[in-house]
């Protein structure tokens, strides 16, 4: 009831906003009914006005759909008899300023009441996809869940395998809430659970049917992550044939055009870039020797480009300590362990005092622009892997070589908290659902990670 309760307060608060700025615009008083009506609609069709469980990207994307069909009905589909004297170019600055004040406002609203609509959820599992699940639902105040905790399935319980429990559940049971499986009643009971998530992918077709089916009886909504969910794309849907459930994926290739209006992307931000650049260069060699820095200002170092192709890649330089990764952690146990979960050292020891810098905002990357001109990278795709790490991806590899690498990609905006094996999965997933609504979000996280300083 509170969300349709907030929808309509959405509707009201967009439809005075919309009369504000029409009358404020000064423009012809008879078109206004036709105008909001008609943006109304559109938002209506597009599920604006449904609050439900989702991420702001899909909440953008649907505004940006109806704002763009209200632009086109006025820009080209309406005849220019209707409009009685007002100029189709401020109807679409009209719907351009709305679509801002829309986000904000659906924003604000799921962020008053987020305690109020979410979902209690019970995660059942406790491994890395759980954990993930977590940590995505928290992070995204947009989406209206509420974890309340983890059930680990291992224990005094009839499963058929042990499953594995992440590193940060294991060490932070009682940060996180983990439960055991045999108390699944009485914490459902006792938090009146609105919803389980089953993220234990790796459950045994026996071991799903068994945790389903007690989860049925016990909630009104249950959800879970299907086995060999990495091989499910943006293309694929579920299809019922004759009571068989199909789930029907497809990896279509992009087409000519696509390639060309992404490598003009790529062009013209490689130029800006390198024009960038040039007063980042003149700052960062200031900065250097202001902390007695003397060394060369780029770093290169040999990468897997697409197909394979070894390809130089360019980086300002922020360590001076010339030590091998191998040896460092070699010599530390906590390094080596980080390193070994995730190839990657958040806190390295090498790094100097600008150096941190550069890194924790990615603008040590800022000479790739460089490789992206060449068409050694692409703007935005998978992260450049280390010729070294090229068994360690194992049978990720051979789809991941078919991007070329890019600047930004999906581990930067997740990498605190993803393992190698996770980077690869997201690789892996950048390639088989690629479009550029899925560039545009990951350009506008990364850009959200560099101002926050949190890469």
């Amino acid at each position: 009831m509170l969300k349709k309760t907030l929808g309509v307060i959405l509707l009201i608060l967009e439809s005075f906003v919309y009369y504000w700025l029409y009358k404020t615009m000064h423009l012809n008083p008879p078109m206004l009914q036709t105008g909001l009506g008609l943006y109304i609609v559109y938002l209506f069709i597009f599920g604006h006005y449904r609050i439900t469980d989702t991420l702001v990207w899909d909440d953008i994307k649907r505004l940006l759909l109806a704002t763009f069909l209200y632009m086109v009905t006025y820009a080209i589909i309406m005849p220019s008899t209707a409009y009685n004297g007002v100029p189709r170019s401020l109807m679409c600055l009209l719907a351009f300023m709305m679509f801002f004040v829309d986000l904000i406002l659906s924003t604000l609203l799921r962020r008053l009441f987020r305690t109020r609509l979410s979902k209690k959820t019970l995660i059942i599992g406790a491994g890395e996809t759980a954990f993930r699940y977590e940590q995505i639902t928290e992070q995204n105040k947009h989406v209206i869940t509420e974890t309340v905790g983890f059930i680990n399935l291992n224990g005094e319980v009839p499963f058929e395998q042990e499953y594995p429990v992440c590193d940060e559940l294991y060490y932070n049971k009682d940060k996180y809430h983990v439960f055991d499986y045999r108390d699944f009643d009485n914490i459902v009971k006792e938090n009146r659970i609105d919803q389980i998530v089953i993220c234990e992918p790796n459950l045994t077709k026996q071991d799903l049917h068994s945790v389903i089916d007690r989860s049925i009886d016990s909630v009104k909504s249950v959800k879970y992550v299907p086995e060999d969910f990495d091989l499910v794309n943006f293309s694929s849907e579920i299809q019922d044939l004759d009571g068989i459930l199909l789930v029907s994926t497809t990896k279509d290739e992009p087409g000519l055009f696509a390639h060309f209006i992404k490598r003009l992307i790529d062009i013209v931000v490689g130029i800006i870039g390198c024009i960038l650049n040039i007063p980042a260069m003149i700052i960062i060699s200031i900065a250097n020797k202001a902390h007695g820095d003397h060394g060369s200002l780029f770093f290169k170092q040999k990468r897997l480009g697409k197909n394979g192709k070894e390809i130089t890649v360019y980086k300002y330089r922020t360590m001076n300590n010339e030590q091998a990764i191998e040896d460092l952690v070699e010599k530390n146990p906590v390094y080596k362990e980080e390193y070994r979960r995730s190839h990657y050292l958040r806190y390295d020891p090498r790094l100097t005092a600008v150096g941190r810098f550069l890194r924790r905002t990615t603008i040590d990357n800022m000479p790739q622009f460089l490789n992206v001109l060449k068409g050694d990278m692409s703007f935005i795709g998978p992260q450049p892997y280390l010729i070294s790490e090229k068994e360690d991806m194992g049978k990720y590899y051979s789809t991941i070589m078919k991007s070329k690498p890019g600047m930004l990609s999906m581990w930067q905006t997740n990498r605190r908290n993803l393992s190698f094996d996770d980077r690869c999965m997201l690789d892996f997933y950048y390639y088989k659902n690629w479009n550029f609504w899925l560039d545009f979000v990951i350009y506008f996280k990364s850009l959200g990670v560099i101002l926050r300083g949190k890469a």
